[in-house]
């Protein structure tokens, strides 16, 4: 109900009708509506701060004020704002929109990844793998594990600018839009040779969140095990069950996974214990 007047007070102080004891005349409304751009844009620039970079303040200012004035803000958290910003900046006259999208879409999951709760950390579980039945076995995976698919591969997108930016053969915003139309030529609208979208995984080992790309047997397998819509959760042995007709091997991507801190241990399911 709250959040619902929020939005009714956004939308008249943006379409210019009088608000009580604030006529639409006043020069207080258009310092306040000033000030809610501003505010938008700085905390967008923080969530989308890759987007940020590639666009630069001004246009990026000027997406997010369409954008405040458009979707209206409903979240009394900055941190939430922001959740269908990437599809909006597809549908902005500005270049490169799909990819820029993309990486939108890469750099919020990334946001709420570093907003998530802590996960108890302890290795030494990992015995349970050669003591119990793997079908009473359970992953705890990192704080902050999402999945996410693109048709563009944006890590070799983000690492090229920022190779190319260390070695100044980057020094301003022209030089990244034309970094970026030369992928979003190659990968046109998401279309490419290869229809096998790019697979990720992002994760918050400690204060920062991460990102990687995944095969697509990794993508599947981590899937199966963080689907919610499960009636029950899938133990190692169920989703090693389902994987069985893939290439997929848990002996190779089990110390992986430790390595990269993907993993926080394993757990039994106290009903089958």
């Amino acid at each position: 109900m709250l959040s619902q007047q929020q939005s009714v007070l956004l939308k008249a102080i943006f379409s210019g009708e009088n608000l009580p004891n604030m006529p639409s005349e006043n020069k207080g409304l258009e310092i306040y509506q000033r000030s809610l751009i501003a505010n938008a844009a700085r905390a967008l620039s923080i969530t989308f701060a890759t987007v940020h970079s590639y666009l630069g303040k001004k246009t990026f200012d000027a997406i997010v004020e369409a954008y405040l004035k458009t979707e209206l803000k409903q979240e009394y958290d900055w941190g939430e704002f922001g959740y269908t910003f990437p599809q909006f900046i597809q549908t902005q006259s500005v270049n490169n929109s799909y990819l820029l999208s993309q990486i939108a879409k890469l750099d919020f999951t990334c946001h709420q990844s570093e907003r998530s709760q802590n996960v108890e950390v302890d290795l030494s579980t990992l015995n349970l793998l050669s003591e119990r039945d793997a079908y009473e076995l359970y992953i705890t995976f990192c704080a902050g594990i999402t999945l996410m698919q693109s048709s563009i591969p944006l890590d070799e997108v983000n690492n090229t600018i920022t190779q190319l930016t260390q070695e100044q053969k980057i020094n301003g915003l022209d030089d990244v839009t034309q970094q970026l139309t030369e992928f979003s030529t190659r990968y046109k609208n998401g279309s490419t040779q290869n229809s096998t979208p790019y697979c990720f995984v992002i994760w918050r080992p400690d204060f920062q969140a991460q990102y990687t790309r995944i095969t697509t047997e990794e993508y599947q397998w981590i899937h199966i095990l963080l689907d919610k819509s499960r009636k029950q959760k899938a133990s190692i042995g169920q989703a090693l069950d389902e994987m069985q007709d893939t290439e997929f091997s848990l002996i190779e991507w089990l110390p992986k996974a430790i390595k990269e801190q993907l993993i926080n241990g394993i757990y039994i399911n106290s009903l089958t214990s």
